[in-house]
């Protein structure tokens, strides 16, 4: 019994800390959005990495008017900016 609740103890205090802060270094940001387009990648995979990592909750943009000075300045697409804004998917044509 010691050993199971040790085990737990473990888990709590160091796994789960440790997952929690790498997940929050994973998190995609302006400049990630600035590095891609940068890097010559099509709208259409920048906007497909966001809206994938809005599924797991790991979008950290800053959309304010400074914000979006920046991404103007760094000649990201009006189309990735829509979708920072607002990463849901449209809805399908029906």
């Amino acid at each position: 019994m010691k050993r199971r609740t040790f085990l737990f103890a473990a888990l709590f205090l160091f796994i789960l800390p440790a997952t929690w802060s790498q997940q929050l270094g994973k998190r995609i940001t302006n400049k990630d959005v600035i590095d891609m387009a940068s890097l010559g990648l099509s709208d259409d995979i920048i906007i497909a990495k966001i809206r994938s990592a809005a599924a797991g909750g790991t979008l950290q943009f800053d959309t304010s008017v400074d914000g979006l000075k920046e991404l103007k300045a760094a000649k990201v697409s009006d189309e990735v900016i829509k979708v920072m804004i607002n990463p849901a998917p449209p809805p399908p044509r029906s």
